[in-house]
């Protein structure tokens, strides 16, 4: 479950993935991202960073079935073991419109853990803004860094 990088500085695995050109859900219903960083194991220097990043690159560009206003919520979650998350700590870290358009890269800032209560492990809930919307194709690779 959890994401070991390499330790190649300066090369996009030596960041912390959290999943590398997934589809997002096209059935309305939210999905977790593939691979979840480990805390404790993986990426002890997360417990004092600096502010972390994430970011979301679109490896396929997204659209929609029908409607021309859809987004879709990326949000962080965390769990203490490796089952099903059930607390997300930041809705909408990263918002995707229904026409993004492949490599573009957006950002936004992680909680502090300061400031959270992160568990054992994080990861992220694709979410789109309204049951009744159904992407039709798209696709990210999401990743943290620092600043």
């Amino acid at each position: 479950m959890a994401y070991r990088p390499t330790p190649a500085i300066g090369a996009r695995d030596s960041n912390y993935k959290m999943c590398s050109a997934q589809s997002i859900p096209v059935d309305g219903a939210d999905d977790y991202s593939l691979s979840w960083i480990d805390l404790v194991d993986t990426a002890p220097n997360m417990r004092g960073a600096g502010e972390m990043i994430l970011k979301v690159e679109v490896t396929t560009k997204i659209s929609v079935a029908s409607g021309t206003t859809a987004q879709m919520y990326i949000n962080l979650a965390t769990l203490a073991t490796d089952a099903t998350p059930t607390t997300e700590l930041q809705k909408a870290i990263v918002t995707l419109q229904y026409n993004t358009a492949d490599g573009t890269i957006l950002e936004g800032a992680l909680p502090p853990r300061a400031s959270v209560n992160y568990l054992r492990y994080i990861g992220l809930v694709l979410e789109p803004v309204s049951d009744n919307t159904l992407f039709s194709a798209g696709a990210i690779t999401a990743w943290i860094e620092w600043r």
